[in-house]
């Protein structure tokens, strides 16, 4: 085991598990929330105005396809609208 892997060890880093977030899930159209919802991160991206946004997977949602999330109020949200 090299010195890198030992670190990420020690931290408690584990690259091979899927990272996880919390996202809010709403949908504007309708007016309606659906709560807190685990997601995995697919990928960190930027939008086109240079804001960072999450491509994520949320389970029971959107059939498993990825989904973006954008910081809102203070929280990765993803509108299914």
């Amino acid at each position: 085991m090299n010195e890198l892997d030992l670190l990420k060890r020690n931290a408690g880093i584990n690259e091979d598990a899927p990272q996880m977030v919390q996202v809010k899930v709403i949908n504007s159209g309708y007016g309606t929330e659906m709560g807190m919802k685990d997601a995995e991160i697919i990928s960190q991206e930027l939008d086109q105005n240079m804001k960072p946004i999450l491509k994520v997977r949320i389970k029971d949602f959107n059939m498993g396809d990825p989904v973006v999330a954008d910081f809102r109020n203070g929280m990765w949200t993803v509108d299914m609208d």
